[in-house]
């Protein structure tokens, strides 16, 4: 399985949506560690891409603890860069917080992926890791024909990749305002990446909200 890398527009997603997971995750219970952060994240993709809902694009392969992404590793460092995360005590910072009220449209528009995050953290926040990690090493890879547990698979087998807009029934979508918003709020470079040196909306980049 070829790992596609994510597109600069991607990533801003997975960081915005991220911090979304967080809060509503601390917001719900608690999150006493990356391992848990990790299982939260996966089992929303995994609940997006079930649902063929085009939202995080993390790629996740089986590890120590089972799901893990190396991507969603640096993604919470690039916050913590942000202002916005606090990786001691994982949470936003009072900035990621704001950040995340003052978007209210962002939400309401993507309610479909939202959706399928709220209902992850309701149902796990609140867990114990033990628990959390019980329930996804007995999940059957979603895309083997042999049905195989995710604590049966070997070190290192690729577990869940970014879904493909061509495959997907729904997307989750944010603006240039949007984005230039959060660049205001919480200072970041990503934004840049996006536009070219004139200052201009790259057009190869889509923006399925404008």
């Amino acid at each position: 399985m070829r790992k596609d890398e994510r597109s600069p527009l991607e990533e801003v997603t997975d960081r915005i949506l991220l911090m979304y997971l967080i809060n509503k995750a601390t917001n719900c219970g608690d999150i006493d560690g990356d391992t848990k952060l990790q299982k939260l994240v996966f089992l929303s993709e995994r609940k997006m891409v079930l649902s063929k809902l085009k939202g995080f694009n993390f790629y996740f392969y089986k590890f120590i603890h089972g799901p893990f992404s190396k991507e969603l590793e640096n993604d919470l460092g690039v916050l913590e860069e942000w202002g916005a995360y606090l990786p001691d005590e994982y949470m936003l910072t009072s900035a990621g917080r704001k950040a995340i009220d003052l978007l209210p449209e962002i939400w309401s528009r993507n309610s479909d992926t939202i959706s399928n995050i709220d209902a992850i953290a309701n149902r796990f926040a609140h867990q114990s890791l033990r628990s959390i990690l019980i329930y996804v090493y007995n999940l059957e890879h979603p895309f083997y024909e042999s049905k195989m547990k995710i604590i049966d698979l070997k070190p290192h087998t690729p577990i869940l990749f970014k879904m493909k807009e061509s495959k997907a029934e729904m997307l989750f979508t944010i603006t240039e305002s949007e984005l230039e918003t959060m660049d205001i709020l919480l200072d970041y470079d990503t934004y840049s990446d996006l536009i070219d040196p004139d200052g201009d909306v790259d057009e190869s980049v889509p923006y399925p909200g404008v």
